[in-house]
């Protein structure tokens, strides 16, 4: 498939306009800035951590040794703040190894079905982004694999917008219904599912506001992404055949 892509023309005016065709990654840019700053934060953590557990430790023997000047309330405060800098400090050392991970793989892609994109593990959407679960059925480094579109696809992924409801349809809803061209999910999944393996669990990704409006529940997505971090470089949806890419401007 062709990597060149154009900016749409269904609204220019948008901020966030997808693009057409899959686009080319960046890949090092994002991966380098993502990994520089984790390991910045891991030593503001490590740093914080290291001074309030050594604070805790010093009122906790000024408390042992009654000396007046300890303080229960200071001893509290700084264990806290110094348990929760440890626990951060190793997630972002965790973020940190796997960003060097990431430096010396390829673009990983998630080829699926979107499943929920409102509440996913307990936790709503935020205003910087959105959470959507998606159940795939490829999950590997080989783009050709990952973006075949076969024929039953194509028809499948007709643009709904451009499909207009009869002048005077009868408002009893007893009128005949036009067929859609666009199929359900299932019969989606198991036309590629013949040829692509099944064996994924579900994935959660952080996605941007505008494939988080777009896209709809039972719709097909591939994502480009980095491996460890998970850090995507776009969305892309299958529209008129053709796939149309968001790109995440978000650094991590």
């Amino acid at each position: 498939m062709p990597m060149s892509y154009r900016a749409t023309s269904a609204d220019p005016t948008m901020k966030d306009a997808p693009v057409n065709g899959l686009p080319r990654v960046s890949y090092y840019p994002p991966m380098v800035a993502t990994l520089l700053a984790a390991l910045l934060l891991l030593l503001v953590m490590g740093a914080i951590a290291v001074i309030t557990l050594l604070t805790s430790l010093t009122q906790a023997g000024r408390l042992s040794n009654n000396d007046p000047q300890a303080s229960p309330v200071t001893l509290g405060m700084c264990g806290l703040v110094g348990l929760l800098s440890l626990g951060a400090t190793v997630f972002f050392g965790v973020s940190v190894f796997k960003g060097i991970r990431d430096l010396f793989s390829p673009v990983y892609y998630i080829r699926g079905t979107v499943a929920d994109k409102r509440m996913i593990g307990g936790r709503k959407a935020g205003k910087g982004g959105k959470w959507m679960r998606v159940f795939p059925y490829y999950a590997g480094p080989d783009l050709s694999v990952a973006s075949q579109v076969n024929d039953e696809q194509s028809a499948a992924s007709a643009d709904r917008s451009r499909m207009v409801q009869p002048r005077f349809a009868s408002s009893t809803g007893n009128a005949p219904r036009k067929p859609s061209g666009y199929l359900s999910a299932d019969r989606i999944s198991a036309d590629v599912a013949a040829s692509l393996d099944t064996n994924h669990p579900r994935r959660i990704f952080r996605v941007a506001s505008m494939p988080y409006k777009t896209l709809e529940d039972g719709e097909e997505v591939l994502i480009a992404h980095s491996r460890f971090l998970e850090h995507i470089f776009y969305v892309a949806h299958l529209k008129d055949g053709e796939w149309e890419a968001y790109y995440n401007k978000a650094l991590i």
